[in-house]
């Protein structure tokens, strides 16, 4: 069975990224280029690298070649890099080493002075960078989104609770993490500190969701993009107590007594009052969020009672009312508005009321511009209304 051969990319230079299909297609990983089979490829190169029927194996360096530094520049020491095995070479590229499950060191992640990115081995297969060197099923876990802020979130911790990191950027945050759900699940509480921006905002909602109430989010500050960032400021206090009160994750709309403590310390306060002073002492007025409903048989007077409430708010409290009525049209409910107003009932064609009246009635309450009616023509759904 044929299987793909990585070999060095002659447009970017990447000394592995660069794959030779079984159709004789290329596409590097690195810089992206793509060409199909019958596009120009260096013919010396692919005479070079004939297709193999398996694998070479990769090899990676030895770390005996790598020198042990700290990162000044970053504030981390070299005990820190130290116990995460990363060092760098004799010309400043910075290796971070990757693992897999049985613990072998297969592969380098390489960080380049120009801050160019690179792999060295069989990074596919290995573990989130960090994880070989912690027990599963301790406390705490801190999840970071790049190898750096892994070992600067360590060292912030005092360098007692582990830290790890996902292997490419936010985007790969939830397949990473989904890849070694079980070890990153044996820990009580996972503390996910991706970059302040908005792919990692993204990136840690997703991740968050996966572990659910587990999941604990590190609050950034604006200023402060990443761990790195909180350890060149000099920012140890200030990191802990933002990792202690890191909150727990919960689903859109859930909260706790937290979230709403200060909204249950406003005392509750009477609502608008009736026009009726015993309805309003039985139910403490109208009040935002409630809804009344009221029953009564054909020709009791339902109509007359909003009637007169709604003259009450008009008058005396100065409101504005919105009035929907279904079976009655809005001259009739202007009529019986005025007439509650000015106590005629301009509703009835043969009462005591006289034209000019009528009219004054009208002009006054148009100038209090605090009425406002539903106009339909016919019947009208639920979803209009």
């Amino acid at each position: 069975m044929y299987k793909e051969l990585h070999i060095e990319c002659i447009d970017c230079k990447s000394s592995d990224a660069l794959v030779i299909n079984a159709n004789g297609s290329t596409k590097c990983f690195s810089c992206g280029v793509y060409r199909r089979p019958n596009q120009a490829l260096d013919q010396n190169m692919m005479h070079e690298a004939p297709m193999p029927l398996t694998m070479p194996k990769k090899t990676i360096r030895s770390r005996s070649s790598l020198v042990e530094s700290g990162f000044s520049d970053r504030r981390i020491t070299i005990s820190t890099a130290i116990k995460y095995a990363t060092g760098k070479d004799v010309n400043n590229n910075v290796y971070f080493p990757y693992y897999d499950k049985e613990g072998t060191h297969i592969a380098y992640k390489v960080r380049g002075v120009d801050k160019t990115f690179k792999t060295e081995g069989d990074i596919k297969n290995s573990l989130l960078f960090g994880q070989q060197l912690f027990a599963k099923g301790g406390k705490f876990i801190t999840i970071c989104e790049g190898e750096f802020d892994a070992l600067a979130a360590y060292q912030l911790m005092g360098s007692v609770y582990p830290a790890v990191s996902i292997r490419s950027g936010a985007q790969s945050a939830l397949s990473d993490c989904k890849a070694n759900f079980e070890w990153l699940d044996s820990f009580e509480s996972i503390v996910i500190c991706f970059d302040n921006d908005k792919p990692g905002l993204e990136a840690t909602a997703k991740v968050a969701e996966l572990f659910g109430n587990k999941a604990k989010i590190f609050k950034g500050v604006e200023d402060l993009k990443d761990a790195c960032d909180w350890l060149k400021a000099k920012k140890e206090k200030e990191w802990n107590t933002r990792w202690w009160s890191a909150e727990s994750f919960k689903p859109e709309g859930i909260v706790t007594i937290t979230d709403i403590k200060e909204r249950m310390l406003t005392p509750p306060v009477p609502g608008v009052p009736w026009c009726f002073p015993e309805l309003t002492r039985l139910t403490y007025g109208r009040r935002k969020g409630e809804l009344y409903a009221f029953g009564a048989g054909v020709g009791v007077g339902k109509t007359d009672v909003f009637t007169q409430q709604i003259a009450y708010d008009i008058d005396t409290l100065g409101k504005k009312v919105g009035v929907i009525y279904l079976e009655q049209n809005v001259v009739e409910t202007g009529q019986r508005v005025i007439g509650k107003l000015d106590e005629r009932l301009y509703h009835v064609p043969d009462a005591d009321w006289t034209r000019a009246e009528y009219v004054e009635s009208i002009n006054k309450l148009e100038a209090k511009d605090q009425l406002y009616m539903m106009e339909h023509f016919g019947t009208m759904d639920w979803k209009t209304i």
